[in-house]
């Protein structure tokens, strides 16, 4: 934990982008642990993205409620990507935070980063723990720097002393992981808007595409060793959809080849485009899709035709089993 004695020194503005789209069962508790954070100086930028339920509705009740708190709609749906976006364009904060309608934050989750920033001034990208929860309740309470293996090999000093742990050059970690979830982080406003913010085009792993851009603009990154936010699972999300789950991983790890900063990280990029298709495969082949498994076989194949694994995949798939 970090020191209870520890005051901030400075107080900015932080904004908070909530993207919205048919949120009404969730948004509610959302938008309470937002009022009820422990830091108080914030705007909260609600995002309809064209929802059909009492999205709006229950957004414009806690508004009259907050005065913090002002909705904005796109007039067309541009996904969670482009809702990100719009509140990005209209922060007036010094930093920007992030909050799905259907996740929540600890009291203590924009204090925590803001404290962590008062001991390293100097670093414009922070980020920290959560923990996954279903809708029914709250599951154990290991969070994910415990139950990842990536995650536990590189923060596990932080986890041991409690104290924010600083990473130099934070892209060579990212491209092997994403050391961050998008609801724990903390990062400049203004760094957001020089790298470009989210992809649009991206339905899922927008977020990965974008903190791996941050993480090769940033030379440090800071790690809180406590739990920020609660991701709640559902089957309706975008990531539960029946698709395999790293479809738009390939388009987004392909896309930032193209990136001049990411040029000498080339060849990682590509074996974990290649990892990533050969998991799309074995998705397929387990659901019985064969002509999807032999596609992603083979993009696998094309992005890393050396291991023996992808040619076992490929000839597993065309034989349908």
């Amino acid at each position: 934990m970090l020191n209870d004695n520890l005051r901030l020194r400075r107080c900015p503005l932080i904004s908070v982008v909530v993207p919205a789209y048919n949120m009404g069962l969730f948004l509610e508790e959302s938008l309470k642990s937002i009022i009820g954070q422990s830091y108080s100086r914030l705007e909260i930028i609600v995002v309809d993205d064209g929802s059909s339920d009492n999205t709006v509705a229950i957004a414009r009740k806690y508004s009259e409620l907050d005065g913090r708190i002002r909705i904005v709609s796109n007039q067309k749906r541009k996904g969670v990507a482009g809702a990100r976006n719009t509140g990005i364009s209209l922060a007036n904060g010094e930093w920007c935070t992030f909050l799905d309608a259907d996740d929540l934050w600890a009291p203590d989750s924009i204090e925590q980063r803001l404290f962590a920033s008062e001991i390293y001034p100097d670093v414009d990208f922070f980020s920290g723990d959560y923990i996954e929860f279903n809708s029914a309740s709250r599951l154990e309470s290991v969070t994910h720097s415990q139950a990842n293996d990536f995650w536990r090999q590189h923060f596990s000093p932080a986890l041991i002393t409690g104290r924010p742990l600083l990473f130099s050059q934070p892209i060579n970690l990212f491209v092997q992981s994403v050391l961050t979830h998008t609801n724990c982080v903390m990062v400049k406003t203004l760094l957001l808007r020089q790298v470009g913010e989210f992809c649009e085009s991206l339905k899922t792993a927008e977020d990965v595409h974008l903190w791996i851009r941050i993480a090769a603009h940033s030379e440090f990154f800071v790690f809180v060793p406590k739990s920020l936010s609660f991701y709640r699972l559902r089957e309706g999300s975008l990531t539960h959809s029946g698709r395999a789950i790293h479809h738009d991983a390939v388009a987004a790890y392909t896309d930032l080849l193209t990136f001049p900063v990411l040029f000498p990280f080339r060849k990682i990029l590509l074996v974990q485009i290649a990892s990533f298709s050969l998991q799309n495969s074995y998705f397929y082949r387990k659901k019985g899709e064969r002509l999807n498994a032999i596609y992603w076989g083979m993009r696998a194949l094309v992005f890393s035709p050396y291991l023996l694994v992808h040619w076992k995949n490929v000839a597993a798939a065309l034989l349908f089993r």
